[in-house]
C-alpha cells in the first residue's frame, strides 16, 4: 500500500522539527497506512489529517462526550499527496511560553459540568452518581496548566517587518495587483484557468517593469507547458523554492507576500483579533470616508443571541491605502466577470492556479505571513528557529510604537505616522481600544527592552525593585521574557506602574514613558 501511494511515507523536516508525538520515524508511514486503509483521514487545505472525531468513536464508545470531541491533530501523521510540502524555510520560533503538559483548566470545567449535570437523572428512575459524589466532583480541584502566554517578539523584528510592509506596498502593491486583473482579463476571454497560461504567455501579460522584477511565471506550484497540462510536486527543493521567491519567480508568490504586508500592517495599527481581521469583507470593511475601519467583533455576542457587534475604529491612512488597494483589485475582477462577487479583504489566487480568488481564513491568512517573514528573510533565533509573525503577538505593537515614539528613539518612520496628534488623544484611544491584558504586556515589555539596553534612566526605581526581589544585577544578559514576566507581576502585585508622562516643550507636545513606585520597597 506504501508502495502505491509514496506520499505517505515523505516526512517533511517541518514535521520532525515539531514531532512531540514521540514514536519512531520508522513507524509513521505504516501508522499513516492505517489510518488511510480504515477511512480515518479527511481533506484540509493543507492536506489530509487524521480524523480525530471518527477516532474518538472507535476508542471511547462508551463515553457520553468524548466520543464526539475532536482531538489534538499532531502533524507528524499529517501527509500531503502534492509531493512538496513545505511551507516555511525556517522551524518556527515558539509563539507561547511552553508546552502544555497538563489538561487546560477550561478543558476540566467542561467535564466538570458534564459530570455534574449527570444529576439530573435522579429525578427520573435512572441510575446516576450519588448527590454527595456529585458535590465532591463540582469542588475538586486538581493541578491542571495554567494557559500559556504568548510570547512577545523582539520590537526591532516587528518595526522592521512594518517598514518592509509599507516599502513593498508603495513599490510594488499597484504593479502586482493590476497585473493579476490583467491574467484574470487574458483567462475570461479565452474561457480558460490561469494554469494554462505557458511562462512566456504569463511573463507577456505582466509587462515588462514586472519581467524586470523577476517574474518569470504564474506560480511555483504549478508548471505552465505548451500543452497547458498541470503538474503537481514541481516546487522542487527547500533551498530553491525560497530562492526563487526572493528572486521574485512567481506573480502568485508575490501577491500573497504582498497580501500579507497589508495584514501586517493593518494588524499592528489596528490591534484586532485574527477572527476579526481575516474576516474583513472588501465590500464593507471601510466606511465611506475611508477612515474608518469596519469590523466584527469577536467578543462581543453577550446578549445579541450569538451574533458579533459591528465596530468602528480610526485607521491609519497607510493602512487605509492599502486596503484600497485589494479592494480596487477585487472591483476590477468583479467588472470584468472573472468573480461573480467581492470576497474578503484578504483572499488570494490560487497557488494550483485555479480560476478563482481563495476567500482568507486562519491558515491561509497565515501562510501569507509566513512568506512575508521568509521573503524578506526575517531573523533567527539563538535555536536557529525564524519568527514568523502572529496576529496575537502583533496586537500590542500598536502601544508599542506610541511608546518607542515618545523615547526619541530613531525611528522616524514612527514618528512620522504618530506624529501628527497630540500624544494624549493617541493613548487614550489605545486604553479604550485595547485589551488591558495585552497593554500591560506592551508596557512590561517595552520596560524590559529598555533595561535590557542600559537605558533606565526612566526606570531606575523599577530597575532597583527587580534587583531587590530577584537579585537581578546586570539586566543585559537576562533572558527578555523572564524580565518581561518579573515586571508583570510587580505590576499585578500593586508594586509599580508603567504609564506616559506627558509635557510640552519647546518642540511641542512630548511625552516619555517612566516607571513609578506605588508602594514603597521597604514593605516588600
Amino acid at each position: 500500500m506504501i508502495q502505491n501511494k509514496p506520499s505517505i511515507s515523505l516526512i517533511t523536516a517541518e514535521q520532525v522539527d515539531e514531532d512531540t508525538l514521540e514514536i519512531p520515524l520508522g513507524w509513521i508511514p505504516k501508522i499513516r497506512a492505517a489510518l488511510y486503509l480504515k477511512n480515518l483521514y479527511h481533506k484540509q487545505t493543507n492536506g489530509s489529517q487524521p480524523n480525530t472525531t471518527l477516532i474518538s468513536k472507535l476508542l471511547y464508545p462508551e463515553t457520553l462526550w468524548g466520543k464526539n470531541q475532536a482531538k489534538i491533530t499532531y502533524k507528524i501523521l499529517c501527509y500531503n499527496d502534492d509531493s512538496s510540502v513545505f511551507e516555511r524555510e525556517y522551524p518556527p520560533a515558539p509563539v507561547t511560553s511552553g508546552l502544555r503538559e497538563k489538561m487546560r483548566d477550561s478543558t476540566y470545567a467542561m467535564y466538570r459540568r458534564a459530570i455534574y449535570n449527570l444529576g439530573v437523572l435522579h429525578e427520573i428512575p435512572v441510575a446516576a452518581p450519588t448527590i454527595n459524589a456529585l458535590q465532591l466532583a463540582e469542588h475538586f480541584t486538581p493541578d491542571l496548566s495554567t494557559t500559556g502566554r504568548f510570547r512577545t517578539l523582539p520590537s526591532d523584528v516587528v518595526f522592521k517587518s512594518l517598514q518592509h510592509a509599507i516599502e513593498f506596498h508603495l513599490d510594488h502593491g499597484q504593479d502586482l495587483t493590476k497585473a493579476f486583473c490583467r491574467i484574470a482579463l487574458e483567462c475570461k476571454k479565452r474561457n480558460i484557468s490561469p494554469a494554462s497560461l505557458t511562462h512566456e504567455e504569463v511573463q507577456a501579460i505582466v509587462g515588462e517593469k514586472l519581467r524586470k522584477f523577476g517574474i518569470t511565471q504564474l506560480s511555483m506550484a504549478i508548471r505552465s507547458m505548451n500543452s497547458g497540462r498541470y503538474h503537481s510536486g514541481v516546487k522542487g527543493t527547500k533551498d530553491g523554492y525560497f530562492s526563487n521567491l526572493r528572486s521574485n519567480c512567481g506573480l502568485y508568490e508575490l501577491i500573497a507576500v504582498y497580501t500579507g504586508a497589508v495584514q501586517l500592517t493593518v494588524g499592528v495599527l489596528m490591534a484586532r483579533r485574527i477572527s476579526e481581521l481575516h474576516m474583513l469583507k472588501a465590500e464593507d470593511c471601510l466606511d465611506e470616508t475611508e477612515q474608518w475601519l469596519l469590523f466584527m467583533n469577536a467578543k462581543s455576542t453577550h446578549h445579541l443571541f450569538g451574533l458579533r457587534r459591528k465596530e468602528a475604529r480610526p485607521i491609519e491612512p497607510i493602512a487605509a491605502d492599502m486596503i484600497k488597494t485589494l479592494i480596487r483589485m477585487q472591483k476590477i475582477l468583479v467588472r470584468i466577470g472573472y468573480l461573480s462577487n467581492l470576497k474578503t479583504l484578504f483572499a488570494v489566487p490560487d497557488f494550483k492556479g485555479a480560476k478563482k480568488l481563495s476567500d482568507s481564513s486562519a491558515y491561509l491568512y497565515n501562510r501569507n505571513l509566513d512568506l512575508f517573514c521568509d521573503y524578506f528573510e526575517m531573523p533567527l533565533n539563538a535555536e536557529g528557529q525564524r519568527y514568523y509573525l502572529r496576529q496575537h503577538q502583533l496586537r500590542r505593537f500598536f502601544a508599542m510604537l506610541f511608546f518607542y515614539c515618545g523615547s526619541f528613539a530613531k525611528l522616524d518612520t514612527l514618528q512620522w505616522m504618530m506624529g501628527h496628534a497630540d500624544p494624549k488623544h493617541i493613548y487614550r484611544y489605545i486604553t479604550e481600544s485595547m485589551d488591558g491584558a495585552v497593554l500591560a504586556g506592551a508596557k512590561a515589555h517595552f520596560a524590559a527592552e529598555r533595561l535590557i539596553e542600559g537605558d533606565d534612566e526612566d526606570f531606575q526605581d523599577l530597575a532597583q525593585l527587580l534587583k531587590a526581589r530577584y537579585g537581578a544585577r546586570d539586566f543585559t544578559t537576562v533572558d527578555a521574557h523572564d524580565l518581561e514576566d518579573q515586571i508583570q507581576e510587580l505590576v499585578l502585585e500593586g508594586w509599580v506602574e508603567i504609564e506616559p508622562e506627558f509635557f510640552t516643550d519647546h518642540q511641542g507636545k512630548q511625552f516619555k514613558v517612566v516607571a513609578r513606585l506605588k508602594r514603597v520597597p521597604e514593605a516588600a
